[in-house]
């Protein structure tokens, strides 16, 4: 069966992934939701990707699906390591030549803005976005893959 790392947006933690979790372990699947390093001032995209690929360890037939900033990050870890999957839910995306910073405030500034929203109000869960996965064919697969992995290190 697969192994599901699941990636979550700026302002929350793996937990937001638990319901989807539960869903996966009971069909078989194996899953990891790790907490990306946002009370880290310091901490970038690369200390994401590098906070998954630990989580990761040396699981095989790998699916990544990244919510909204987490986007930002999903790229970096297929770059890293092998991935049947991309999948983006609600995924923040900059166009060509655009550096994430510039999209919607950017996920480091947002991994910064994280640690001050915690202390302001508590954290919630909308199980909306992610109760519904859908996949698509293999042919589909492999340039979804390809096409966020290549656009990504083009970009840098």
């Amino acid at each position: 069966m697969a192994t599901f790392a699941l990636i979550h947006g700026a302002g929350d933690v793996g937990w937001y992934w638990h319901l989807v979790e539960a869903e996966l372990r009971g069909r078989g699947h194996d899953s990891v939701a790790p907490d990306l390093p946002c009370d880290d001032d310091t901490a970038g995209l690369s200390e994401c990707a590098d906070t998954v690929l630990q989580a990761i360890g040396d699981r095989r037939e790998l699916i990544v699906v990244a919510q909204s900033a987490g986007a930002f990050t999903a790229p970096l870890v297929c770059e890293r390591t092998p991935v049947e999957l991309l999948v983006l839910v609600a995924g923040l995306i900059p166009r060509p030549g655009e550096a994430a910073r510039d999209v919607d405030g950017g996920h480091d500034s947002a991994l910064n803005d994280i640690s001050a929203s915690r202390r302001r109000s508590a954290l919630t869960y909308s199980s909306s976005s992610t109760s519904k996965m859908s996949t698509s064919r293999a042919s589909q697969k492999r340039r979804s893959i390809s096409s966020g992995c290549s656009r990504t290190a083009q970009e840098r």
